[in-house]
């Protein structure tokens, strides 16, 4: 979340001005910090957040590629503009198709999970096969949104009830490492 806020506070420092800015600042700016704020959001496991700001991020680009037709702006610098804003709503759109590949993936997950509430002990293989596919869904979310402790969680349940301990064991360890990393 770091990197997130870090987006938040460069974005409040950058002044909302009608004209152009340079490249360095204004609306070209903006839209590329809100864009890297999205896929911070993403990568820490606010999903929802990542989704507004995604979604905000074009917004404001489309916005500001309309200030930069209507700018003096001399040709070079409107192109080098036009060519950011259009990688900012093209990096904001597939952010946003991530967004939907982790949700997708969480509703398997969830409804793996409530199956299995439902038709727990029914037959150990079914148990196994639920186990199996739920921890599919858990890792395909983690690969959109590696920093969600919540799927961690729900991956360490997972491969527990796999009796998958030296996995389990290896996840905990590189996790940890992980978050070493990030606390310094």
């Amino acid at each position: 979340e770091g990197a997130a806020d870090d987006c938040h506070r460069a974005l409040q420092c950058t002044v909302a001005m009608p004209a152009t800015g340079g490249l360095d600042s204004g609306p070209v700016f903006r839209s590329k910090i809100s864009c890297r704020m999205a896929r911070a959001l993403l990568k820490a496991g606010n999903v929802w957040e990542a989704d507004k700001a995604f979604d905000s991020a074009i917004g404001s680009a489309k916005e500001a590629l309309q200030l930069v037709a209507q700018s003096n702006a001399g040709a070079e610098e409107t192109r080098a503009a036009e060519k950011i804003l259009n990688q900012s709503i093209t990096d904001a759109t597939l952010g946003l198709s991530d967004v939907k590949r982790y949700r997708d993936a969480l509703d398997g997950a969830t409804k793996i999970t409530a199956d299995n509430a439902n038709n727990k002990g029914m037959s150990v293989a079914a148990d196994r096969r639920n186990s199996v596919q739920l921890l599919m869904f858990i890792n395909s979310a983690l690969s959109v949104s590696p920093g969600s402790m919540e799927l961690h969680e729900r991956k360490v349940n997972a491969l527990a009830s796999l009796k998958r301990w030296a996995e389990l064991g290896n996840h905990c360890e590189r996790l940890a490492a992980e978050m070493v990393k990030i606390d310094g």
